[in-house]
């Protein structure tokens, strides 16, 4: 368990998602909390909105086609 947690930190502290690593590299416990809440809050925001536009694209298909014309040289 004690791998993944390492793991887990050293991730946190080197991608280059936003947040990830003011989360675990803030001194106090109250900046580790808002941090956390910050990226929880995003990501879900982030979910909302992806699941809006699939139940958008469900309710409203669009249907694409590509019609082709044969140039005709005189």
């Amino acid at each position: 368990m004690k791998a993944i947690a390492e793991h887990s930190k050293a991730y946190c502290e080197t991608t280059t998602v936003h947040g990830f690593a003011y989360w675990v590299k803030a001194p106090r416990l109250v900046e580790r909390i808002f941090w956390v809440i910050v990226v929880i809050s995003f990501g879900t925001y982030a979910g909302y909105i992806v699941g809006s536009a699939i139940r958008d694209w469900i309710d409203h298909p669009t249907s694409t086609y590509i019609k082709t014309y044969s140039k005709v040289q005189i």
